[in-house]
């Protein structure tokens, strides 16, 4: 009975969809549709094709189309046929006919769109938009990561008062301009949640994207998304997320693509210390990324961290330093050694570390997020690592912007390298 009924759904929506015509009846040749059917989309649309071949055909000759649904805009026929799929609002799916014709010949296309998101408990007007581009996937796409909210933060890890729509977007168009100058900007498309997290162009990772919730008395909230799908277009951003407990937040955001984060204001100094700070710290773990000639300075850049995991666990000091070297290759072994700090990227040379606020800082970390403890910029001084066994010995004797002695050693019997020069 269910087969019955789809038939006449079929042959109904054909009736529907167009009449005959005679517009190619002095054609020759046959037509062949290479396009499977049906061609399926989400409620949010988007540009479509139909291929076609036609074979013992005239010079000039084409087949005609038609469609009777309002919903598929701007049908064209060249070498391809070419149409739009409106954005859905209907809580169903719906099915559309395109009919192709080609002489006596006449050929069905059916086009499938989906359900509208489900309907949205949270509506968010977020104001801000930061981020960075991170660097190639293992998949070869670029990954870019944003962050949504209303009052803006001033780095990654940087928490206030505020809801965080933390994603991890992964593109197949790469970032124009690396220069520390110029921003990267968010490509325009659609992204789909990845719940494996391979990093496909057109997705978001689930594993790196996060809703963060800071409230003013001090409580906290986090959850990761169960599905989700963010918009972005040349005016701004739309997405529709789904919490873990089922919620769905619809945030939108209208203005610039570019990211980054909001700057600090220039005080005289950056330092949270007061006094010397010495320490000694084993155990750790060192994570060390390596990133090519990224500032466009001749030389590679390797970002060394140490800290005691890289999870929510992350507590006590976090250290970042950023190191170059005249090599451009991807080899581990070259990164032991001693490293003197400068200021400017145009002083670098190989064998320095990037000091102070542009480059290098020892942080404190409450739960994996930067807290108002210890925050120090390595302003001058000198970092050296050393093989110990399968792990390192990163020994810091440097001093902040206040003349703060900020000395001691990271003891990481597991170091991890990674190449996102790619």
């Amino acid at each position: 009975m269910k087969k019955l009924l789809s038939l006449a759904l079929v042959a109904l929506l054909a009736f529907v969809a167009c009449e005959p015509s005679s517009d190619n009846l002095g054609v020759s040749g046959t037509m062949q549709i290479t396009t499977e059917s049906p061609i399926s989309y989400s409620f949010v649309g988007g540009p479509g094709e139909i291929i076609y071949t036609l074979e013992g055909a005239k010079k000039g000759d084409m087949p005609s189309v038609e469609c009777a649904q309002e919903w598929i805009t701007d049908l064209s026929v060249a070498d391809k046929i070419t149409f739009n799929v409106e954005r859905s609002s209907a809580q169903a799916e719906r099915t559309a006919i395109i009919i192709v014709k080609y002489g006596e010949q006449e050929e069905q296309v059916f086009v499938k769109q989906g359900a509208t998101y489900e309907p949205a408990k949270i509506e968010v007007e977020a104001k801000a938009l930061n981020g960075e581009y991170l660097g190639q996937t293992s998949a070869g796409t670029y990954n870019y990561f944003i962050i949504l909210s209303e009052n803006g933060t001033t780095g990654w890890f940087d928490l206030y008062v505020d809801n965080y729509y933390r994603l991890s977007l992964c593109s197949d168009i790469a970032p124009a301009d690396l220069t520390p100058e110029s921003p990267s900007v968010l490509p325009v498309g659609v992204y789909y949640i990845d719940e494996l997290s391979m990093g496909s162009g057109g997705t978001f990772k689930q594993s790196s994207s996060w809703y963060v919730e800071c409230r003013a008395d001090g409580g906290f909230f986090e959850s990761q998304y169960s599905n989700g799908v963010v918009i972005v277009t040349e005016t701004g951003i739309e997405a529709f997320l789904t919490l873990t407990d089922g919620t769905v937040h619809h945030v939108m955001y209208e203005g610039s693509l570019d990211l980054g984060y909001i700057p600090f204001p220039e005080p005289d100094y950056y330092t949270s210390l007061t006094e010397d700070y010495i320490f000694e710290h084993n155990g750790f773990v060192s994570q060390i990324y390596y990133y090519a000639d990224i500032d466009n300075v001749g030389l590679g850049n390797w970002v060394i961290t140490a800290a005691n995991s890289y999870d929510a666990n992350m507590n006590g000091d976090y250290l970042k330093v950023d190191v170059y070297l005249d090599s451009l290759e991807f080899n581990p072994e070259l990164i032991y050694g001693e490293y003197d700090a400068v200021a400017t990227y145009d002083e670098l040379k190989g064998g320095n570390f990037l000091g102070g606020v542009k480059g290098s800082w020892l942080y404190g970390i409450e739960d994996g997020f930067i807290v108002n403890g210890t925050i120090a910029p390595l302003a001058t001084g000198k970092v050296k690592i050393e093989k110990s066994g399968n792990g390192a010995i990163i020994t810091v004797d440097c001093v902040d912007d206040l003349g703060h002695k900020v000395q001691g050693t990271f003891d990481c019997p597991t170091v991890e390298f990674y190449d996102l020069s790619k």
